[in-house]
Parts: C-alpha cells; sequence; structure tokens
C-alpha cells in the first residue's frame, strides 16, 4: 500500500496561486542547448481550465514583457501556451532581440505531474513561420523541457 501526503491531490489538481520554474533549450538551438530561463506565473484556476501570466526572471534568451498563459489540466496531465506579447529571438552573440511589431508565437507546453519531485515537468515546443527575403516560406522549431513548482507567494509578478 502506497501512502500519500495528504495534501497530495491538492496540490497536483490545484494551480491557482504562484508557481516557479524553468524551461531549459534543447534541440533547435544550437550552441544555447542546455541554457535554461527561471520563471514565475501567477495562475487562476477554474474546473479543468486555467489562465494567468508568467514572467522571465533571468536566463538566456528570457523576455522582459510578461507572458499570457492559458491551458487546461486533466488527472497529473497539464499542457497549457505560452504567448509573448512581442516576438524575440536571439543574435549571434546570444543578446535578446525585441520586435515589438509582431505578437511572438504560441509555446505549446505539455507535462505531467512527478509524485517523487512534487513538481510538473513535462516538454515544450515552439514552430514559427518565417520568408527568407520575404518570398521563401520557411518553419523553425525549437524543443526543450521545463519544470514548475507551487510556492507560498510572488516576488516578481502580479
Amino acid at each position: 500500500m502506497q501512502l500519500e501526503h495528504p495534501n497530495h491531490s491538492i496540490m497536483k489538481n490545484e494551480l491557482t496561486g504562484f508557481w516557479k520554474g524553468k524551461f531549459t533549450y534543447q534541440k533547435g538551438y544550437k550552441s544555447f542547448n542546455g541554457e535554461a530561463v527561471e520563471f514565475e506565473m501567477n495562475l487562476e484556476q477554474k474546473g479543468m481550465k486555467f489562465s494567468g501570466k508568467c514572467k522571465d526572471l533571468e536566463g538566456f534568451g528570457s523576455h522582459p514583457d510578461k507572458a499570457q498563459i492559458s491551458g487546461e489540466i486533466k488527472d497529473s496531465k497539464i499542457s497549457f501556451t505560452k504567448q509573448y506579447p512581442s516576438l524575440h529571438y536571439p543574435d549571434k552573440k546570444g543578446n535578446t532581440i525585441i520586435d515589438k511589431s509582431e505578437k511572438g508565437p504560441s509555446i505549446a507546453y505539455e507535462g505531467v505531474y512527478n509524485d517523487k519531485s512534487q513538481k510538473y515537468e513535462g516538454t515544450w515546443v515552439l514552430s514559427m513561420r518565417y520568408y527568407i527575403f520575404g518570398l521563401i516560406p520557411k518553419t523553425y522549431t525549437g524543443k526543450g523541457t521545463w519544470e514548475l513548482t507551487k510556492k507560498e507567494s510572488a516576488t516578481n509578478i502580479t
């Protein structure tokens, strides 16, 4: 018989509140593979749906503006999208370029609750269509991993 922490089901399925996490770059990021960005989220859950805001704290490719979060949870599975208000990308030196004339791409996150570590963990995918010389369509795809842990309070996001 396996015993659960008394707050286990509340912690796993209740997303309302403050969260701290990080995402890590992997496939598609060449020399930046393995770099991580820490972030905080403030989420509000209604039924199986949730929404909120996310603020990157520090790391390669962090965005200075808050991203919108929208997702759903079912049992221990979670999925959400993150949408930055503007496009951001690294130059060849690793500096973040912000283009406020374009909305950032939607980033898809999927994961599960890890009972052992008491956090959500999963993968993310970013697909972005762009044009070479304004004519030739290309699709860029970046991937990585992420994790998310419940916090008592927020320090950088409201």
